[in-house]
């Protein structure tokens, strides 16, 4: 379904959801809606600059306060009453510890509070290969419940600041990939939009909208909703 030839219902979304609206004013988050490389699969990729009431009104598409009100968006799966998460519907929100990460976490968080969705906190851990020579099973070891301490303390720390945004928050430690990982997760039936930061950390990453967003972007089925 493409994002342009729907202004009638983005109207009325936008009106079935106020505070939604109010909500991305409020945190001055500025969006705007593109048409995604691949078309009919229902992604949205927020960037930019628009008035928020239209760009919440594509975001909250497919969220429903209550789940039992829930009806399946044409053209998508509606994911709701089996499989993972059975009967819930959450905001899925990638976070990897940069600036713009973590403004996607105070907007996504904000807007499953105000939504009354729950929210899942998702952070990709590395996996871990040595070199030749850099050490045996033993260091290998070492690094991964490095890796595993530190991700498990972000994600606490993170969970903390949404749950005092007003979210009901799960959290949740990936291996490999970011972009695989996120992928993987947001194609679950009880995740129905995802939120996350326009830049990871890295040198090549700060010079593009960030290589794991675009990724996401580009594949989701999900609305994907990339914060600055």
């Amino acid at each position: 379904m493409s994002v342009a030839r729907q202004p009638r219902q983005m109207e009325r979304v936008a009106t079935e959801h106020p505070s939604a609206s109010r909500q991305a004013r409020n945190l001055g988050t500025t969006a705007l809606a593109t048409r995604p490389r691949r078309l009919g699969r229902g992604v949205c990729n927020f960037e930019g600059k628009v008035r928020a009431r239209n760009a919440c009104a594509l975001l909250t598409q497919p969220l429903r306060a209550r789940p039992h009100d829930a009806r399946p968006v044409p053209g998508r799966r509606s994911g709701m009453g089996h499989g993972r998460g059975r009967g819930m519907t959450r905001i899925l929100i990638a976070i990897d510890g940069s600036a713009p990460s973590l403004r996607a976490l105070e907007f996504g968080a904000s807007l499953a509070a105000k939504l009354g969705v729950g929210v899942v906190l998702l952070h990709a851990m590395p996996q871990v290969m040595l070199p030749v020579g850099g050490g045996g099973p033993g260091a290998l070891s070492e690094l991964q419940h490095s890796l595993r301490a530190e991700g498990t303390h972000l994600l606490e720390s993170l969970a903390d600041k949404a749950k005092s945004l007003g979210a009901t928050v799960e959290t949740e430690l990936g291996v490999g990939d970011p972009a695989i990982v996120v992928y993987d997760r947001a194609e679950a039936p009880d995740i129905q939009m995802v939120v996350m930061g326009s830049r990871g950390q890295g040198a090549v990453a700060r010079l593009l909208l960030g290589s794991v967003a675009t990724q996401v972007v580009h594949t989701s089925s999900k609305p994907v909703v990339v914060v600055r």
